[in-house]
């Protein structure tokens, strides 16, 4: 070396003696992080979709039913899910509405009329085609399996979710959000 002496002996000593230490100390922290390696094993959020393109599909329910293939189990780590629908939809008669809900184990996310009595589409002309697209933010959910459904009701007629046939297909996705 130019200067005359070796860095690596005023730091650590000489050489071997060095590297004998590093190597040990080394083999200290893989120990310990082998020993917490589950703490260091990244979660991942879960995340699942469907994409359908088997309709289309009808209803003159009333009532709340589940859309054909529009439900989805996931499980989750204690944490929110972000819940996305998005289809095509018509309604036969004019001003007839569709009413879509979601529902958690069971549970409705909603008041009486779909999601905060919006999740509502209505017909300003028989047969006219629109889209309808949700984004929900859910609850702390508690860690283990939960069922999303997606259902449907009509307030009179035949509701129509053209799902395929020349039409984009409807896409129902859950995604587990970060902490």
């Amino acid at each position: 070396m130019g200067l005359g002496f070796d860095f690596r002996q005023e730091l650590f000593g000489p050489w071997p003696v060095a590297q004998g230490y590093l190597v040990e100390q080394f083999d200290r922290l893989y120990a310990t992080l082998q020993a917490f390696q589950v703490l260091l094993t990244p979660i991942v959020p879960a995340l699942w979709r469907v994409l359908d393109t088997s309709g289309p599909y009808t209803t003159a329910s009333g009532a709340f039913a589940q859309i054909p293939n529009a439900s989805i189990t996931l499980t989750t780590n204690a944490r929110s899910v972000l819940i996305t629908f998005t289809g095509t939809v018509k309604h036969d008669t004019l001003s007839g509405a569709i009413d879509i809900d979601l529902l958690i184990d069971g549970v409705s996310q909603t008041l009486s009329n779909g999601l905060v009595s919006g999740w509502r589409w209505e017909a300003a002309k028989a047969a006219t085609k629109g889209i309808v697209t949700i984004a929900y933010q859910s609850a702390t959910l508690l860690a283990g399996a939960h069922t999303f459904t997606v259902a449907w009701r009509v307030n009179m007629g035949t509701g129509t979710l053209t799902a395929g046939a020349g039409d984009p297909p409807y896409i129902f996705s859950v995604q587990e959000l970060g902490a």
